[in-house]
């Protein structure tokens, strides 16, 4: 290369080096070595190529050439055996990462699923998203990697089984890498070695970058539920960035769900005063009520626990928490 640190010119660049099978060295100062190379010039053992400039124009395809693959290789001292070949294997990263946020910002993330193509973590044997899959035994290392499925095509799909109606939610999807740094020997060759290239602006961290950011709605009518099932309300906790339908007050409006016929909901401060009461007028289709959360003179609600009872004619009633952050 032109940047004088790999490759020498020196008096060792003659014909007769290409056709002996023991590199031939010279002192270079320092008590160091230097071999004579193939393709001419010296190389210093131990210095980093730049896998690009390795590579065979000839055999290599024009689009592949001058790709800056931002891989590295080194070589030792050693024997040349003109019997030993080798094949590097590149993947464009290690793997993917989704993020999600429930907090009503974009910017405040967190991992919930990742998925490294050489050492996918899981404590599912199957697919999460399925019917048929497995917990294993004493699985303590569990990144969701089975949550991850690449059944179509140039299509990779994520499950994620902790969702509930009447939140907002935010997701990312990042690609990864390590920058891992790996050896081989002769005797390691058998197979072929896989590397993770590394992209342009990773100062050596698994993520980065703001990324590109396409909204998306999910509209889809809730299913009504059986009297059997269990009642909760949403959004719990109830935020001001927390949003229920599309036409509820933003961080104000409550759902209590799944409730029998003729039910009628209370709800009452820690120290039990009663600050809402729900009659069975107001069960709409789908077992649900409404709520806006504010007192009888308008004003909204201060932030705290409150206690709600359900009290229905069918079972005995239900008693639950609701939680208010302004």
């Amino acid at each position: 290369s032109s940047d004088g640190m790999t490759w020498l010119e020196g008096g060792l660049a003659l014909p007769s080096n290409l056709q002996v099978k023991f590199l031939q060295s010279v002192a270079v100062g320092d008590d160091a070595l230097a071999l004579a190379s193939y393709n001419g010039g010296i190389y210093v053992p131990g210095s980093a190529l730049s896998l690009s400039s390795t590579m065979r124009r000839a055999s290599t395809d024009a689009a592949y050439r001058d790709l800056d693959f931002g891989l590295d290789i080194s070589f030792s001292e050693g024997v040349v055996d003109s019997l030993t070949s080798f094949r590097l294997k590149l993947q464009d990263f290690q793997g993917y990462g989704v993020w999600r946020s429930e907090t009503g910002s974009p910017d405040d993330m967190e991992l919930i699923g990742l998925y490294d193509k050489n050492n996918p973590e899981t404590c599912i044997q199957g697919y999460c998203g399925g019917t048929g899959y497995y917990q294993l035994p004493n699985c303590y290392v569990d990144k969701r990697a089975a949550c991850f499925d690449f059944s179509d095509p140039d299509t990779v799909k994520f499950f994620d089984d902790n969702v509930y109606d009447g939140f907002q939610y935010y997701y990312a999807v990042t690609t990864f890498d390590y920058g891992n740094t790996a050896l081989a020997s002769p005797s390691s060759l058998a197979s072929d070695q896989v590397f993770s290239a590394r992209f342009d602006g990773d100062p050596n961290a698994p993520f980065g970058g703001d990324g590109n950011r396409v909204r998306f709605n999910v509209n889809q009518a809730a299913q009504p539920e059986g009297d059997g099932d269990e009642i909760y309300v949403f959004p719990n906790p109830l935020r001001n960035t927390s949003r229920g339908f599309s036409q509820s007050e933003d961080g104000v409006e409550v759902n209590f769900v799944n409730l029998p016929p003729d039910s009628r909901v209370k709800i009452f401060t820690v120290d039990g005063d009663l600050v809402g009461d729900l009659g069975g007028e107001g069960v709409q289709e789908g077992h649900s009520i409404k709520w806006i959360t504010r007192n009888d003179d308008g004003e909204l609600l201060a932030s705290g626990v409150y206690i709600y009872k359900v009290e229905m004619p069918s079972r005995d009633d239900y008693f639950g928490k609701l939680v208010i952050i302004r």
